[in-house]
């Protein structure tokens, strides 16, 4: 989707992966912004391809513990695979 010369994705998401949000109040409406555990949760999740440097920066600052406490919610056995694998925590 393109909107005022940025491109943006919209995803239907699980009740199960619905967390690490923060909500923002931007004028009248509140929007879900992702924390920087969730973002690179996610990125692995949909198989977004992004560029290496940036995967290291998100997994260099995000919180271990936290990346931990959100893969532990995860009842599909492939997907937390799939997540520890690539943080590798």
């Amino acid at each position: 989707m393109n909107y005022d010369d940025r491109n943006y994705v919209a995803r239907r998401i699980s009740r199960e992966m619905f967390f690490g949000y923060t909500y923002i109040k931007y004028y009248d409406f509140y929007i879900p912004v992702s924390d920087i555990e969730k973002t690179l949760i996610d990125f692995i999740y949909y198989n977004e391809k992004i560029p290496e440097y940036l995967f290291d920066y998100l997994k260099e600052n995000a919180s271990k513990k936290i990346l931990k406490n959100y893969t532990s919610r995860i009842n599909k056995k492939e997907i937390k695979n799939k997540l520890l694998k690539s943080l590798k925590i």
